[in-house]
């Protein structure tokens, strides 16, 4: 399902367009798509990626564009699918046809058709004269007429910013940007193309921008997925969840990362509320001092519980199991305001004090200040001639995880730090909280981690168990009737 980025980070489903000859297919470049006339949801912001890992496994470029960097990506990047993004038609870009741009028809640009460039058709002509047929700004288009090798031969590695130090991140222009309902994992439109056939997927933009238009009659969140189109690769593609009230703007490794906390921490609940076998946690209500919650939530739980004795789901395998308590996932996310979560401070001399926020608002921050400090760890280790990832693939906390999960961890980039906590210590159900404890400091301490990040997590946690708690345990009833069906539906 969509929210799970774990295994792929690419959501395989397909368009709701039926027959698909309906629906436009091939990603379209931002700035032709339009916006339907119906009622819709807009959804804007950015794109951004590890640059000197998307560099080192991609053919992306990390362009300079006035000073500022840019991470094109895919090879619509390079070849003007993208439309105003690194190929542009009016200021500031990277190929333009107006303004400052590194390509341009006028202005003082690199490569222009007027006066104090580089390469133009007035003066000092270096590489012959550029012209347009019709559209300036799609290299398709753009060809010399002298021997310049302009067609599909723009050498965007003199444009090139210097190589990007380890973790830099950088916004990023080419990106495929889609869609998809939690519920179900298909794609919703999100938008319409010239034709005025529905859309499904676009590239982002100029500074790795994407606006799109969802339906607005969909029930519940969404998950927006974006990743570099053709290149399977889940450390390359990205999910934000999107309720009708935006929780973040930015789709990167940080608000990534907490989306995939959100729904794997859930995860990690449902497969001991589906297990009819006691457990230390079925009593177990940290969010909440009031006795009646305390009360309504454990008794939901046992019916969970009961029913799944009656069924007899302890015969599932491990894998069946666990797909099943993503899918019972899927659906609560789907329905909890992740917008009004806001952190429980449970008191006491080792609580988190404030200030107050909202629970995503917490994780994402808490995860950035763990993969900056990732980040300063790894640049050390690399100045001091030593191999960082290497160096981490080897520390006792790392293979003692290993030894308990049964699968090795992999680091490529600092963010893999973080996924490396979260399934780890996290995620895990069958982790002692002794183990947790002291594996997760080893790691804090090896990283030099505040401990008041810790607290805030704990208080972002309590506080997002507290509102699903409220979607599926004190509501009408109905969510639980679903789970119910899930569940039989995947009796043995």
């Amino acid at each position: 399902m969509p929210v799970r980025p774990k295994a792929s980070r690419a959501p395989a489903a397909s368009p709701e367009a039926s027959p698909a000859a309906q629906a436009s297919t091939a990603p379209l470049a931002l700035r032709h798509l339009a916006k339907p006339a119906t009622a819709t949801r807009t959804i804007a912001g950015t794109v951004s990626f590890d640059a000197a890992y998307a560099i080192a496994t991609t053919p992306a470029r990390l362009l300079s564009n006035n000073g500022s960097s840019l991470l094109a990506v895919g090879a619509a990047a390079f070849d003007g699918a993208i439309g105003a993004a690194v190929l542009a038609n009016n200021g500031g870009r990277v190929v333009s046809d107006h303004g400052a741009g590194v390509i341009g028809q006028n202005g003082a640009s690199v490569l222009s058709n007027s006066g104090g460039s580089l390469v133009s058709n007035n003066s000092s002509n270096l590489i012959g004269k550029i012209r347009a047929e019709s559209d300036a700004n799609l290299i398709g288009k753009i060809r010399s007429e002298g021997d310049a090798g302009l067609i599909g031969k723009i050498r965007f590695e003199v444009l090139q910013a210097a190589a990007p130090p380890l973790g830099t991140v950088a916004p990023a222009a080419g990106v495929a940007v889609r869609v998809f309902d939690i519920r179900n994992g298909s794609a919703v439109p999100i938008g319409l193309d010239e034709d005025g056939k529905p859309v499904y997927e676009v590239l982002t933009g100029a500074g790795g921008g994407y606006e799109v238009y969802p339906p607005a009659d969909r029930l519940g969140n969404l998950v927006l997925h974006a990743g570099v189109p053709d290149v399977n690769d889940h450390r390359l593609r990205f999910n934000l969840i999107v309720p009708p009230r935006a929780l973040a703007e930015a789709v990167d490794e940080d608000t990534s990362m907490a989306t995939y906390f959100l729904h794997r921490s859930l995860v990690r609940s449902f497969l001991i509320w589906t297990e009819p076998a006691p457990h230390p946690a079925d009593s177990w209500v940290p969010f909440t001092n009031d006795p009646g919650v305390q009360g309504q939530v454990r008794a939901g739980r046992q019916k969970l519980k009961d029913e799944a004795g009656r069924l007899g789901l302890d015969r599932l395998t491990s894998a069946q199991r666990t797909a099943l308590a993503e899918r019972m996932v899927d659906l609560l996310v789907a329905r909890v305001d992740h917008g009004s979560a806001r952190l429980y401070f449970k008191g006491g001399p080792l609580g988190y004090t404030g200030p107050d926020e909202r629970c995503f608002d917490a994780y994402v921050a808490v995860l950035r200040g763990v993969r900056d400090a990732a980040t300063t760890r790894m640049r050390a280790l690399a100045a001091e001639g030593e191999d960082p990832f290497a160096y981490f693939a080897a520390r006792d906390y790392v293979k003692a995880a290993e030894a308990r999960l049964g699968k090795p961890f992999v680091f490529k980039k600092p963010a893999d730090l973080v996924d490396f906590m979260l399934e780890a210590y996290f995620t895990d159900p069958s982790l002692a909280p002794m183990e947790s404890v002291l594996g997760l400091a080893a790691f804090s301490a090896e990283l030099g981690i505040d401990t008041t990040l810790g607290t805030r997590f704990e208080a972002a946690a309590l506080g997002s168990n507290l509102e699903s708690a409220r979607a599926l345990y004190l509501g009408d009833g109905a969510l639980m009737a679903e789970m119910f069906e899930l569940m039989r539906a995947a009796k043995p």
